[in-house]
């Protein structure tokens, strides 16, 4: 089922992204959507990292074997709590800890192959800050962010301050290349949710931002730290909005354990009836933004385009550009026919600016009377950096 742009809940959530009022926070299932299938054998979900903790430790750590069967029995019982697990994150932690192996064990994920980068590079357009509970460095591979832990002060600091310009990616949980920030086990969690800055640092986001998208949740949100989020918000930020991401399939299940944990600010939002339809949502929203800081500086503004046959053409035109494009296209005519205040229009066309934002140009070519000249009028235009002797190659 398409999704309807016109839900108020979609249209409070645009809203948010267009006054760069939103924070987004990814987890697992962004990852997983974004690896090869072997990797996702591993970094699929926290229960196969745990499976791959427990070999590597009876692997490199010389642990019993009857140690790693009493850890897969509870991984294999459905009904296993998320206690359990906790506390077999904690046994494989202390292992590796024991025996030196903290790091060796976590470079596992260099090893998480990238396979499909639409669904990172949509979350970046979105243009807000990122955060996520993930530990590996997927988002920063395609971002090229910077990632930072909450054991970071002062640049978690300046990443609140000034996230336009501190391009960073928040680890709330931890960043594979810094054992200490890690969160895996019950020790850890209670760890997190004790400490005063990482706990500012929640409170901080969903007080300054209207609206803070969960991104490739599932129960995960559900986690102890995550919980305070969603308590705290419900009793004193009645106006601050938690938008949870699901598959239409599991959108009334999620709102009901939403409802009895007592989460009235929360929204629950269905993307589509597969995971594969996450990415197309996310650019829905993406193209629905409208920001008055997408506007080039050689850019003109936006003429008044009189009759609708002229406005049907630009209506063609800006969708063969936007959709299919393959060829350049020809305005051709007399002067004072239109053409520039066609081109202009094209230009300032909404499917225009969502698909390429501040990448619009327009170039007045009328003093450029010889090659030479044409190539420094777009070298200008287009804020193009040129060093000597490669004018002509760099612009044809």
């Amino acid at each position: 089922m398409p999704v309807d742009i016109t839900n108020p809940e979609i249209q409070n959530l645009i809203s948010a992204l267009n006054k760069r009022k939103a924070f987004v926070i990814a987890g697992a299932g962004v990852s997983s959507a974004s690896i090869d299938s072997d990797s996702r054998k591993i970094f699929g979900n926290w229960t196969n990292l745990l499976r791959y903790g427990i070999q590597f430790c009876c692997d490199k750590c010389h642990t019993e074997d009857n140690w790693g069967d009493s850890c897969r029995t509870f991984l294999d019982n459905e009904h296993a709590t998320t206690e359990e697990l906790l506390e077999i994150g904690d046994k494989i932690w202390d292992c590796l800890e024991a025996q030196g192996k903290v790091q060796e064990w976590l470079n596992i994920f260099d090893e998480a192959l990238l396979d499909y980068r639409e669904l990172i590079v949509a979350i970046k357009a979105l243009g807000v800050p990122i955060a996520t509970a993930n530990y590996d460095k997927l988002l920063e591979d395609i971002t090229h962010f910077t990632p930072i832990t909450l054991q970071e002060t002062q640049k978690a600091i300046d990443f609140l301050k000034n996230d336009q310009k501190q391009k960073y990616i928040l680890h709330l949980h931890g960043y594979y290349k810094k054992p200490e920030s890690i969160v895996f086990g019950q020790k850890s969690y209670d760890r997190i949710v004790q400490d005063e800055f990482a706990q500012f640092i929640n409170r901080y986001i969903v007080t300054a931002y209207d609206a803070v998208i969960f991104v490739g949740f599932g129960q995960g949100v559900y986690d102890q730290n995550f919980s305070l989020i969603f308590q705290w918000v419900s009793t004193y930020l009645t106006k601050t909005k938690l938008y949870h991401l699901v598959l239409d399939k599991y959108v009334d299940a999620t709102k009901k354990t939403h409802k009895d944990n007592n989460n009235p600010n929360v929204e629950v939002i269905g993307y589509g009836d597969k995971y594969d339809d996450l990415t197309p949502f996310i650019n829905l929203l993406v193209h629905n933004i409208e920001r008055p800081d997408d506007l080039p500086k050689t850019l003109e503004g936006k003429p008044t385009c009189i009759g609708q046959n002229r406005l049907d053409l630009v209506e063609d035109v800006a969708q063969y550009l936007s959709k299919n494009y393959k060829k350049p296209v020809g305005i051709l005519g007399t002067g004072g026919l239109g053409k520039t205040n066609l081109a202009l229009n094209v230009l300032h066309h909404k499917a225009i600016i969502n698909k390429y934002r501040r990448n619009r140009f327009f170039v007045r070519c009328d003093g450029a009377k010889d090659l030479s000249l044409l190539q420094n009028t777009l070298v200008i235009a287009l804020e193009m950096p040129v060093s000597s002797g490669n004018l002509g190659d760099i612009v044809f």
